[in-house]
């Protein structure tokens, strides 16, 4: 298989649910897409002719090599129209599916669907980075180097067990709003929820694979999405899932995010990724030989000694204080006044740019084994994310070449919405 084979069936998706031009007369093939459309479009803008949807896919043939075996699948870029309970047309949206071929009972065979998070990013880094049969080179964790990027046949994917579809939710990828609804209505809990779910029943009527066992993969947001969904199609379409596979878990809003005021919850979930981290850079004051038993004492002292400190607040004593401040040192490598300073509550954007600050480096907040230079070693918190900046260029470099390099659209308002 070449460097480009799994570019080609996207590439052939090209301009694809893309909206058409206000001035475009209906006609031919054209024309009778967009009367699915005509009748939601009201008033003075009736002769307006916007996103006609249409279902396509481009289907191509592989061979995957890897652990001394041979997988011969095959991959299908399309996009499905996504209706509503009036069967009006509502979004169109992009996929990626990977099906074996050497498979007797093709009904029967594990089905996963899967999708990243943000909320507002394509599925593009779970695609190219881990469960697809093709994969982006990167020199893990350390900085790739620029261009030219490569692919390789994809030893960590999964398809040797599972048929695996990757869904852009609308206005990423290729997905777009149709007829006379905007991407905007898409984003917010419900209808992300509602139209994603959509997509994996229709998907599931039009492939036949009702009988087979499904699962459903999600990344950060995409955890809470994911939930959300299995219940959705369990309480709406009959749909069962065999099994929900959450990775970067973010079903608990409140327990990761310490912006919120007054909430103390996520930097006793915090401490053992500080630990496992400080432990991987070898800032430790007494380098532990083993990580595991060592992350066993910090959740211990997180969820013990830790959480009860914070629970105190004001009432904390300077001797509790100090204690648990000289606890903390030599857990995450973090000095004692930094910690006293911080009142033993440090942010990941705060930990990210104070671990390695001696050494003038700012480690990422997604992979904290990436480590890359601190812009301004005067801020309190991280400006930049290294283990973003390392492995976004190749990625999204592949994807752009074959026609689907945005990851993600309008983001900033996109994100107001949620």
């Amino acid at each position: 298989m070449t460097k480009t084979a799994l570019a080609v069936g996207i590439l052939a998706l090209t301009g694809l649910g893309g909206a058409a031009r206000a001035d475009e007369q209906p006609g031919g093939q054209a024309g009778s897409l967009a009367q699915a459309c005509q009748f939601d479009v009201k008033g003075d803008r009736k002769d307006e002719w916007k996103r006609a949807p249409k279902a396509d896919s481009s289907v191509t043939s592989h061979r995957l090599t890897a652990g001394g075996k041979s997988i011969d699948y095959t991959a299908t870029a399309g996009t499905l129209v996504i209706r509503d309970d009036d069967d009006k047309p509502i979004a169109n949206m992009g996929y990626i599916a990977y099906t074996r071929r050497d498979v007797k009972e093709a009904a029967a065979r594990p089905l996963m669907f899967a999708f990243n998070g943000g909320p507002g990013s394509s599925s593009l880094w779970l695609h190219m980075g881990v469960l697809g049969p093709r994969r982006v080179v990167v020199s893990d964790p350390d900085p790739t180097p620029p261009a030219p990027y490569h692919t390789v046949d994809n030893e960590f994917g999964v398809l040797d067990k599972s048929d695996l579809v990757m869904i852009d939710p609308v206005s990423t990828g290729i997905s777009r709003a149709v007829c006379d609804h905007r991407d905007e209505e898409f984003w917010a809990v419900d209808p992300d929820i509602d139209s994603i779910s959509r997509f994996i029943a229709q998907y599931v009527s039009d492939n036949n694979r009702w009988t087979s066992p499904k699962y459903l993969l999600g990344e950060s947001y995409g955890t809470t999405r994911g939930a959300a969904i299995v219940n959705y199609l369990r309480a709406r379409r009959s749909l069962v899932f065999n099994g929900l596979i959450l990775v970067s878990v973010a079903t608990d809003i409140e327990a990761i995010f310490a912006q919120l005021p007054g909430n103390d919850r996520p930097y006793a979930v915090y401490l053992p990724g500080y630990a496992a981290v400080a432990w991987y850079h070898h800032v430790l004051p007494s380098q532990p030989p083993a990580l595991e038993p060592f992350l066993d004492e910090v959740r211990r002292f997180a969820v013990g000694p830790f959480t009860a400190a914070l629970l105190k607040g004001d009432a904390l004593s300077d001797a509790e204080r100090d204690a648990v401040a000289e606890k903390t040192h030599e857990y995450t490598g973090l000095a004692v006044d930094y910690l006293k300073a911080a009142n033993l509550r440090v942010s990941e954007n705060a930990f990210t740019h104070e671990l390695l600050k001696p050494k003038r480096k700012t480690i990422g907040r997604l992979d904290g084994r990436f480590a890359g230079p601190t812009m301004d070693p005067l801020t309190i918190t991280a400006s930049s994310n290294s283990a973003r900046a390392g492995p976004t260029a190749p990625r999204t470099s592949r994807s752009a070449r074959s026609g689907n390099g945005r990851t993600a659209r309008s983001a900033p308002t996109r994100s107001s919405r949620w």
